[in-house]
C-alpha cells in the first residue's frame, strides 16, 4: 500500500484500469473496495464509470459506497444521477443522495428538492429545506413557509433557518407569527435578524422578555442591528439582566445607536445596580460625546471602582478640553488601577503637565507620589522634559524630588542638567544632586563632585566625601588629602577611609602631618594603620 500511495501522491495511477475493471467483480466487497479506491485519489476519470455503476447497481451496500465516493470526487456530472437517486425506495440511500446533492451546491436540485418537500419521512424534509436555505433558492419561499405550520416542531425550525439563510421579504410576516411558538421562536428570530426589516422590530420587543437567557441574547443582537430607536429602552433594561451574555449583547446592541442612545443611557448612569452602571459608562465612552463629559464627571466619585475606572476610560475616549479637569480629579482616585489609567490617558490626551505631577507631589501623599514616580518612569523622554520643569520649582522637596529621578531616568544625560543644581540655595537638593552624580558615576561627574569638597556647608561635603569614597577614583586623592585639614571630624575619617583604599603612596606623608594634628585616639589608630598599609606599597614598589 505504501508503494501505491507514493504513486497517487505523483498523480500516476498503474492500477487505475484495475479498479475499474474491478467494479465489475460478482463479489459486492470488492466493487465497494474499488470504489473507494477510486474515490479517494481524486482522479476525475473515474467518474462516468460510477455513475454507470450507480444507475445498474442493485446492492444497496454498493451504491451507499459509489454516492459517498461521488460527493468526494465533486464532480457535477453526477448531479443528474444523484437527482434520480431521490425518488429511491430505500431511506438511507435517499438520505446520503441528499447530502451529497447539498455538498455539490448545484442550483439544478432546487425543483427536486422541492418536490420532496412533502416527503412521509420529517429526516428528508427537514434536510431538504436546510439545503434549499443554504442554496438561497427564492423558489422555495412559499413551499418554505408552508412548512412553518408542519406540525413537527423540527420541521418548523428547518423552514425558518432556511428562509433566513434566503433572506426574502415574503417571509417576515409568517416569521413574526411564528414567534408566538416557543418551541422555534429562536430561529424565528434569528431568521428575522438576517433579514432586517423594520416590521419585525415591535414584534422581538415583546420576546425580549423571555424566560430562556439565550433567547432574550439573540433577540437584543436582531434589534441592535434593526437599529430602530424604538428598542432603545428595551435594550436599556436588559442591561440588568442576571447573565453576563445578555448584558454584554445588549451592550453591544446599544453601542450600534451611537448618539441616539445618549440621553436615554445618562439617564440610568445613577442606577443602584452598580453593573448596569458599569456598562453605560462604558458605552458613554463608546459614543464618544462630549454631552456625556459632565454626567460622568459626576461618576467619578461612584462607590464601585470598576465604574469610575470606565468613567475614566470613556473620558479619554471623549477626549477634548472639558476632559481635562475630571482626569486629572481621578489621578487622586484612592484605587491605583483608576489613578493609573487617568495618568495614562492624560498622556495620552498630550496632558500630562509638569504642573499637574507636581500638584500630586505637593500633597503629601505617598501613594501619588509613587504614582508620579511611575508615570515619570514609563514616560522615558518625555518624563525627563518633565522633571526639567521641575527643578524650576520653588519648593525645595519638588526640585529635590526631581534631582533624584533625574538620576534614575536619565542616566549619563543627566550630568549637565544636575552640575547647576550643585549651586543651588537648598542643602537637601544640593545634597540630592550630589547623590544622583554619585549613581550615575561617569567621568563626567568627577570635577563636579570635586568642586563640592569647597561648599560652604560641612553636611554637604561630606555627602560628597562619601559618594567619591564608593566611586574610588584616583583623581579624587589630591583633593581628599585637602579634606585632611577640614576641621569637620567625619569628613577627615571619610577622607582617611578613601586612602586607605586607593593605595596610593601620594597620601603618606599628608597623613604623617594629619596624624601630628589628630586629637582622637580613634583617629589616630585609624591613620596609624593607614600609613603602615601605604608604606609597605610603598616598599614593595
Amino acid at each position: 500500500m505504501g508503494h501505491r500511495f507514493t504513486f497517487w501522491e505523483e498523480g500516476k495511477y498503474p492500477f487505475f484500469e484495475e479498479m475499474l475493471e474491478q467494479l465489475k467483480d460478482e463479489d459486492k466487497y470488492a466493487r465497494v473496495k474499488a470504489v473507494d479506491i477510486l474515490g479517494s485519489i481524486g482522479e476525475s476519470r473515474a467518474v462516468k464509470p460510477l455513475i454507470k455503476l450507480l444507475q445498474e447497481e442493485e446492492t444497496d451496500y454498493v451504491r451507499l459506497a459509489i454516492i459517498n465516493a461521488l460527493t468526494k470526487l465533486g464532480d457535477s456530472r453526477a448531479v443528474e444521477t444523484l437527482i434520480a437517486v431521490l425518488e429511491d425506495d430505500d431511506l438511507l440511500i435517499r438520505v446520503t443522495a441528499i447530502e451529497a446533492l447539498k455538498k455539490l451546491g448545484d442550483p439544478r436540485v432546487v425543483e427536486p428538492f422541492i418536490r420532496i418537500l412533502n416527503d412521509e419521512h420529517s429526516e428528508i424534509r427537514g434536510n431538504v429545506a436546510e439545503a434549499l436555505g443554504r442554496l438561497k433558492a427564492k423558489k422555495a419561499v412559499e413551499p418554505l413557509i408552508k412548512l412553518l405550520e408542519d406540525e413537527n416542531q423540527h420541521l418548523r425550525s428547518c423552514a425558518a433557518r432556511a428562509l433566513g439563510l434566503i433572506e426574502d421579504p415574503r417571509a417576515v410576516e409568517p416569521l413574526i407569527q411564528v414567534l408566538k411558538d416557543k418551541e422555534t421562536r429562536r430561529y424565528s428570530i434569528q431568521a428575522l435578524d438576517s433579514l432586517g426589516d423594520p416590521r419585525a422590530v415591535e414584534p422581538l420587543i415583546q420576546v425580549i422578555d423571555d424566560k430562556r437567557p439565550k433567547i432574550r441574547e439573540i433577540t437584543a443582537r436582531a434589534l441592535g442591528r434593526l437599529g430602530d430607536e424604538r428598542a432603545i429602552q428595551p435594550l436599556i433594561q436588559l442591561l440588568q439582566d442576571e447573565y453576563d451574555d445578555v448584558r454584554n449583547t445588549a451592550t453591544v446592541a446599544l453601542n450600534q445607536f451611537g448618539i441616539r442612545a445618549l440621553e436615554p443611557l445618562i439617564k440610568i448612569l445613577h442606577y443602584e445596580n452598580p453593573i448596569v452602571r458599569r456598562e453605560v459608562a462604558y458605552l458613554l465612552g463608546q459614543i464618544e460625546n462630549a454631552q456625556a463629559v459632565i454626567s460622568l464627571t459626576q461618576t467619578l466619585k461612584d462607590e464601585d471602582e470598576y465604574v469610575r475606572w470606565l468613567a475614566v476610560e470613556a473620558l479619554g475616549n471623549i477626549g477634548g478640553p472639558s476632559v481635562i479637569e475630571p482626569l486629572k480629579q481621578a489621578l487622586r482616585d484612592t484605587e491605583d488601577r483608576v489613578s493609573r489609567l487617568a495618568l495614562e490617558v492624560l498622556n495620552q490626551l498630550g496632558e500630562l503637565k509638569a504642573e499637574i505631577l507636581i500638584q500630586m507631589l505637593e500633597e503629601r501623599n505617598s501613594i501619588l507620589r509613587r504614582r508620579v514616580k511611575i508615570a515619570l518612569l514609563q514616560l522615558d523622554k518625555q518624563g525627563v522634559e518633565l522633571l526639567i520643569q521641575f527643578l524650576q520649582n520653588e519648593k525645595p522637596d519638588i526640585r529635590k524630588y526631581a534631582v533624584r529621578m533625574l538620576g534614575r531616568l536619565a542616566g549619563t544625560q543627566a550630568v549637565e542638567l544636575l552640575i547647576p543644581v550643585l549651586q543651588d540655595e537648598s542643602i537637601e537638593v544640593r545634597m540630592a544632586a550630589v547623590g544622583a552624580l554619585g549613581k550615575i558615576g561617569d567621568d563626567q561627574v568627577v570635577e563636579p563632585l570635586i568642586s563640592v569638597l569647597q561648599d560652604e556647608n560641612s553636611e554637604v561635603r561630606r555627602v560628597a566625601v562619601v559618594t567619591i569614597v564608593q566611586l574610588k577614583d584616583s583623581r579624587f586623592v589630591e583633593p581628599l588629602i585637602q579634606v585632611l585639614q577640614d576641621d569637620n571630624l567625619e569628613l577627615r575619617k571619610s577622607a582617611v577611609r578613601f586612602l586607605r583604599r586607593m593605595d596610593d603612596p601620594r597620601a603618606i606623608e599628608p597623613l604623617k602631618q594629619a596624624l601630628k594634628n589628630e586629637k582622637e585616639e580613634y583617629d589616630q589608630r585609624t591613620i596609624r594603620e593607614v600609613l603602615e598599609y601605604l608604606q609597605k606599597i610603598e616598599e614593595k614598589s
